[in-house]
Parts: C-alpha cells; sequence; structure tokens
C-alpha cells in the first residue's frame, strides 16, 4: 500500500498549511474536516469563527451542532455571527446566548418577536464591539433594547418606521463611536433632508467620530445623486466632515462576512476619506 507523501513532512508543516487553505477558502476548511478527526481539530477553530446562519435549516443544524459540544466551545469559538433566518426564534436566542464570546452580531429576524422571549438581556450582557441590524431587525424601528451597550460601531436600517425618538435613544450608547445608516431613497420621505433631521441629536455629540451614509438601490441615477448631495454639504464649511456617503452594496450580509474574515472593512473607506478631510482642513489653516 503506498505512503502518503503527507508524511514525510513534520505534522507542524502539514497543520500550517491546512489552517492557511481552512483560512482562505470556507469550502476548503469544510472538505478538510472530513478528512480525518486530526485534520478536523485542525480546522475547526476556522469553521466557527465567523457563522452565517441564512435559513431555518442552517440555524437549526448549527444549533444542534453547538449543544453536542462542551459550553465553552461556542462561547469562545464564535467570534462574528450573522442570523438572517427567520426562526425559530426560540432556537435564535438559544444560539445567541450560547455564543456569549461574538465580538460581531449581525441580526436579520424580528427583533419585537426576540425581545418578547427575552431576548434583550442576553444581547445586553454580550462584551461585543460591533452590531449591524439589518433587514427584518428593523422593519418595525430600531429597538435600543436589542443592541449591546459595549457597541462602539453600529449599523442600522433605516424605513418608514423608524422614529426619530428610537434614533435619538442610540444617544445612550456611550460607547459608540461609529454609526451607519442605511436607507433606500425616496424624496420627501427618505431623504437627505429627513436623514440628517433625525440624525442631528447623534451628531452633536463630539464622541461620534464616523457617520457612514449608505443609499440603497440599483441602476438609478437619484441615487448617485444623493450620495453626491451628502459629501458635497459634508465638505462645506456648514457640513460635518465625519459624514460619509456611498451606494449601499448589493449585499450588505455579503459586505459584512468579508469585514469578518480579514477583507475590507464595512468602515475602511470612510475612515479614510474622513482623516482625509481632517489633513485638508488642517493644511488650509496652517497656510
Amino acid at each position: 500500500m503506498s505512503t502518503s507523501i503527507f508524511a514525510q513532512f513534520p505534522p507542524e508543516i502539514i497543520r500550517d498549511i491546512f489552517d492557511v487553505a481552512a483560512k482562505s477558502n470556507r469550502q476548503s476548511a469544510l472538505s478538510l474536516s472530513l478528512v480525518s478527526s486530526w485534520a478536523n481539530r485542525a480546522v475547526e477553530p476556522h469553521l466557527y469563527h465567523t457563522v452565517v446562519l441564512n435559513s431555518a435549516r442552517t440555524l437549526t443544524a448549527f444549533l444542534a451542532a453547538i449543544s453536542c459540544k462542551p459550553a465553552t466551545f461556542p462561547a469562545t469559538r464564535v467570534h462574528n455571527l450573522a442570523i438572517f433566518a427567520l426562526g425559530p426564534i426560540q432556537a435564535i436566542h438559544t444560539v445567541i446566548a450560547m455564543c456569549s464570546g461574538v465580538k460581531s452580531l449581525a441580526c436579520g429576524f424580528s427583533l419585537p418577536s426576540y425581545t418578547h422571549l427575552g431576548g434583550s438581556a442576553a444581547v445586553q450582557s454580550l462584551d461585543m464591539t460591533e452590531q449591524h441590524l439589518l433587514g427584518l431587525s428593523c422593519r418595525e424601528g430600531v429597538d435600543t433594547s436589542a443592541i449591546s451597550p459595549s457597541v462602539t460601531r453600529l449599523r442600522i436600517l433605516l424605513t418608514y418606521q423608524t422614529s426619530p425618538a428610537s434614533i435619538a435613544r442610540l444617544a445612550e450608547l456611550s460607547l459608540l463611536t461609529h454609526l451607519a445608516v442605511v436607507y433606500r431613497f425616496r424624496e420627501h420621505v427618505l431623504d437627505m433632508g429627513h436623514i440628517h433631521k433625525i440624525l442631528l441629536p447623534l451628531l452633536q455629540s463630539d464622541k461620534l467620530h464616523l457617520l457612514l451614509v449608505q443609499v440603497a438601490g440599483v441602476g438609478n441615477q437619484t441615487h448617485y445623486e444623493e450620495v453626491g448631495k451628502w459629501n458635497a454639504w459634508a465638505t462645506m464649511a456648514q457640513g460635518d466632515e465625519r459624514i460619509v456617503a456611498e451606494k449601499a452594496p448589493q449585499s450588505l450580509v455579503r459586505q459584512w462576512e468579508v469585514a469578518s474574515t480579514g477583507g475590507l472593512g464595512v468602515w475602511d473607506a470612510a475612515e479614510k476619506e474622513v482623516e482625509k478631510r481632517c489633513t485638508f482642513r488642517a493644511c488650509n489653516l496652517v497656510s
């Protein structure tokens, strides 16, 4: 019987090879996990580091998988968690409670249903730095009780149901420095004038370093014009250079996943733009 060429390599080198392959591609990690129990242990951290649950099937399968492991496993292995499955809500509640070490949480399920089950306490107890409330989670407005007080970076979806009062309550998040708002442009209903007005209480605080405005919509010139209006106003003398607008990506979930796995971050380009504006202003003051 022939011997595998890998038998000639030290285990440490093989582990490094598996580690690079698993880190670069999730499908590779899944394939390697089936090779042997040793390979599974080597790549398992990559399988659980960033988890996206976008259906009831993946949600229940993930819950079954972590329920078979020690309680410390999901609490220490899952760092980034996105749940866009609509339910079961009880399963969502259990998963979030078990993944207590999460640093970035993206929610796309009904928050009113979740908080009705007592989910607010689970989220409030998470010591995470980033949270994204997208899709159905903001359909009835922004529920601040489902936002962790430790969050420094928050992205929310603005809809017709978003009340100025719920946005004003975000000022209670004492550590919040980065806020991203996503909305689908509609003149006189959801446009720059309306959005800026409800965000004004947050902009009055110096603790907010960046307001990223993401305008959703595809193939419509008015969306690009809306982005241009925001950025033009931000760089005016009476404007606010902390505001950066851009077209929203086609998939907010995919953008979150890429950022969570070491790719271009949600905030990276906007942070560089604010830094460039500040440098330009400083140079003008000197000259």
